[in-house]
């Protein structure tokens, strides 16, 4: 059995470091792919209809329903219907901008408004401010973390899952229609 001489080890482990060090010097970058927003919501789970009673269709009654879409140019748009009463909606097309999974339970999103349309209520400037979102995933269901607008008055509108007047966001269930 040979015996190894004192230093052939260190010469042996310093000859693979060089080998590795031109190994890693030589290869070319991988290059990153930075996820698009859609490619954020499909990982998430986040794409299709989502709402507090999916047996409900505010667009005659009412009750929410929200539906994260993605479209054939790979933009990912989050639109929003929810009716008050019979004679009171609010209904919104936005744009996901940026979307980042913060967790196995959140995402966040920059969301910018497109199109806003109210049915009794009055449009304000503010509805059309860009904002910033975390959803929170509760078991199979979703609710509103957080939301403020992306400007430099920072308002938030829903903090810790309740809104300004302390009304708990209602936890949203992923419809099958």
């Amino acid at each position: 059995m040979a015996r190894a001489v004192p230093g052939s080890q260190t010469r042996l482990l310093a000859l693979v470091c060089f080998f590795f060090e031109l190994l890693c010097v030589c290869m070319p970058p991988t290059p990153t792919h930075a996820e698009s927003p859609a490619d954020v919501l499909r990982e998430f789970g986040l794409v299709g209809t989502w709402s507090p009673d999916c047996s409900k269709n505010p667009n005659i009654e009412p009750g929410a329903r929200v539906t994260y879409d993605l479209s054939l140019t790979g933009e990912a748009q989050y639109r929003s219907v929810v009716r008050f009463t019979i004679s009171k909606a609010f209904v919104s097309i936005v744009q996901i901008e940026q979307a980042t999974i913060l967790d196995e339970r959140k995402l966040k999103t920059v969301r910018r408004p497109l199109k806003v349309t109210t049915e009794g209520l009055e449009t304000r400037p503010f509805h059309f401010w860009k904002q910033e979102f975390i959803t929170e995933k509760i078991g199979s269901k979703i609710h509103t973390l957080s939301n403020r607008f992306v400007d430099e008055s920072a308002d938030v509108i829903v903090d810790n899952g309740k809104t300004l007047d302390g009304q708990q966001m209602p936890l949203f269930e992923k419809c099958t229609d």
